[in-house]
């Protein structure tokens, strides 16, 4: 399956309204139970681990997009990188910022909660997915 992610643009990140991007995609198996994507800062580490910047789980395997600034009825944002519940894109002034996006189709729901942690997800999302796919984008801040 694939991942497709529209130019971003300074609207969505600090220097605008630092709300998500629009997403689509195509592919996701029948099987599907529940959708997880994820979005990560690939020019940040944590004690070794890339910095979340969004992580939505609790989408229905039937949808295909995700709005810019909005989640779809019964999906839920994750804590992030920064501590805070939602999207956050923000390089340093004069700085190019580097983001990967991973969409996961999962043979089971997670049953996770608002506020969980995206960084933690990775071990449990590598053995429960039916289908992956991935993206990226980048925002040059002025």
């Amino acid at each position: 399956s694939s991942v497709t992610l529209e130019p971003v643009s300074a609207h969505y990140t600090c220097d605008g309204a630092n709300v998500n991007p629009p997403f689509s995609w195509t592919g996701v198996p029948a099987k599907s139970a529940e959708l997880v994507l994820l979005a990560f800062d690939a020019n940040a580490s944590k004690g070794g681990k890339l910095v979340a910047v969004w992580g939505v789980a609790g989408l229905k395997p039937s949808l295909h997009r995700i709005g810019p600034g909005r989640l779809p009825s019964g999906s839920f944002a994750g804590r992030i990188g920064s501590g805070k519940t939602g999207y956050a894109v923000c390089p340093k002034h004069g700085a190019k910022g580097s983001y990967v996006v991973l969409l996961f189709a999962l043979q089971h729901r997670m049953h996770l909660s608002p506020g969980f942690a995206v960084g933690a997800l990775g071990e449990k999302l590598l053995h429960s997915n039916v289908a992956e796919g991935s993206s990226g984008f980048s925002y040059t801040r002025h």
